[in-house]
């Protein structure tokens, strides 16, 4: 406390209000010229056509980290992508929700479905009859279903749309992990496809220095008729691939469900909580 005096008069004289400023970009763990290479992957993904999420932004950075040797320093957060977005001023589409939720508007849609169930049991007298609850989807509530649950005995009854986390615990407990698990597999395919990619990338470029230098080689040596016909089949050559992501087929998704839900251990059963 005894500099405190020194403190009030560096505030009286104006300077309490000064700011220590960083440039944009400054003190970055990936080297300047690594995000250049991200920011002409990405624009070359959206010139070709092709959809980049935050996840693919994330694995191409994590693979030219390791490159730079910083695989066991560099995180590839969502914070390092939220700053590097604003670094380049570029942007991806995100996700939305519609519906927000509160944990008040959650409890009252608990407790409203709660009753509907219990009335709807009482009425109906489901004794022998089989009452399914599920969720919004249209496919769920077609004409076809709901006829053929009638013809088997079965009562449908609609979790209230963004509600199921409250009112079918079994998505907590069950389905969350189990698509966790999913989201994994799935990343770990795109991830091997960006790497594969990658790989031929660098050696497409190299062919086109190539055949860029034998294309200058063919305009000075030879008469300009026969290198107009030579430049125009060696410019053939000079072909872009761009990146096509190849949807897992169904063996693979079956392996992927079933390999998830084995990962899933016992403990995850007793998450239910009774409405």
């Amino acid at each position: 406390m005894h500099q405190a005096s020194a403190f009030r008069a560096a505030c009286e004289s104006g300077r309490g209000h000064h700011h220590n400023i960083r440039d944009l970009g400054a003190a970055t763990v990936l080297p300047k010229s690594a995000e250049e290479d991200i920011v002409l992957w990405l624009n070359t993904h959206r010139k070709d056509g092709s959809p980049v999420s935050r996840v693919m932004l994330q694995l191409q950075a994590m693979h030219l980290a390791k490159e730079h040797g910083l695989e066991d320093t560099f995180a590839a957060s969502p914070t390092w992508v939220k700053l590097f977005l604003r670094r380049h001023r570029l942007s991806l589409r995100a996700r939305t929700r519609q519906g927000q939720t509160t944990p008040e508007d959650a409890q009252e849609a608990a407790k409203e479905f709660r009753t509907i169930v219990l009335k709807t049991i009482g009425e109906r007298k489901c004794i022998q009859n089989i009452l399914l609850l599920w969720d919004d989807f249209s496919g769920h509530w077609t004409t076809e279903v709901k006829d053929y649950a009638v013809s088997i005995n079965v009562i449908l009854l609609k979790v209230p749309p963004r509600y199921t986390y409250v009112c079918q615990p079994a998505d907590i407990s069950w389905n969350k992990p189990l698509k966790a698990r999913l989201r994994a597999q799935w990343i770990e395919c795109l991830r091997s496809q960006l790497v594969e990619y990658g790989a031929g990338e660098i050696r497409r470029k190299q062919q086109r220095v190539q055949l860029q230098h034998e294309i200058d080689r063919v305009r000075k040596e030879l008469v300009q008729k026969e290198a107009g016909t030579e430049v125009e089949h060696l410019r053939a050559l000079l072909t872009e691939e761009p990146f096509i992501l190849t949807p897992p087929n169904r063996v693979d998704i079956t392996e992927w469900i079933s390999t998830s839900w084995g990962d899933l251990s016992i403990e995850t059963e007793p998450g239910l909580t009774v409405l």
